[in-house]
């Protein structure tokens, strides 16, 4: 019995055929080998481009505590200058994480919390803002291209629960100190309407009510809330909260959606910073 191996018979188009198949992935293996050594060579010239610039700031530090520890008694003018000083060294500290796509979450103290957007870390009883109302920034949140890196840490207000005794000994009333709450879809009808209309105030407080009071997120009429919620932004001059919306736009399933929101996206970014 011979235990020579079999020999496999193909014909000359099949020879052809798979040689120019392995020429062909030889041909992408040297391109993806080249490619590779590229982006290799360009991550590693912006590792160094970063490392240079946290090292300007790293510099302007460095020489402010070397002033501090030669000179105990610091002159007032030196004092005057310091917060000028510090807020160049931050400045320039953010300039460095914007280039990199790491922008910072604009919010203000005074308006309602975004959950998307910030993370409550304590409650401050008060009775003069309504509940949810941001007290105070603890830490500044950040963006990293189109994803929330690290929410705003914040206080947010809530009312204290009182009780009035009534006329009766034995009956005990909770104290409502604000009117019923609008249903659903009144606030989505109207603050469309006051948007059309032009009443954008108005608009905001609808739509901001219906977003935060509607649970299902995916449907069509919290979407198109949050439409008409970017245009009341953008016509009241709120455009970080406009832009806020969007970048979570941008990652909805639907593709229209997703579509428009990148476009608007560009748009306000353009007017927001523009070159």
């Amino acid at each position: 019995m011979s235990n020579s191996s079999p020999t496999y018979l193909i014909s000359l188009e099949l020879r052809d055929l798979l040689v120019q198949k392995l020429g062909n992935l030889q041909r992408e293996n040297v391109a993806l080998q080249r490619s590779l050594q590229e982006q290799q060579t360009k991550t590693t010239a912006q590792t160094q481009d970063l490392f240079l610039e946290l090292l300007e700031v790293a510099d302007v530090l460095e020489a402010l505590l070397d002033y501090l520890e030669n000179n105990p008694r610091p002159s007032r003018e030196f004092i005057a200058r310091l917060p000028k000083s510090i807020s160049v060294v931050n400045r320039k500290f953010l300039s460095v994480l914007g280039k990199r796509q790491l922008l910072p979450i604009e919010l203000q103290e005074g308006v309602e919390a975004d959950f998307n957007l910030c993370r409550v870390i304590d409650r401050e009883e008060r009775i003069d803002i309504p509940d949810q109302t941001i007290t105070k920034i603890v830490r500044r949140g950040f963006y990293w291209g189109q994803k929330v890196l690290r929410p705003t840490e914040v206080i947010t207000a809530q009312r204290p629960i009182k009780f009035i005794i009534s006329k009766e000994p034995t009956e005990v009333i909770t104290a409502q100190s604000e009117p019923p709450p609008i249903p659903l879809p009144e606030l989505f009808s109207e603050g469309i309407t006051a948007c059309q209309e032009g009443r954008y105030p108005k608009a905001i407080k609808y739509l901001e009510d219906y977003c935060q009071g509607c649970k299902e997120r995916n449907s069509p009429n919290y979407v198109q809330a949050q439409m008409w919620l970017i245009k009341a932004y953008r016509m009241s001059g709120h455009l970080p909260r406009a832009i806020a919306i969007l970048r979570l736009l941008t990652n909805h399933f639907h593709p229209q959606v997703n579509t428009w929101a990148n476009n608007i996206l560009t748009m306000l970014s353009q007017e927001i910073s523009p070159v």
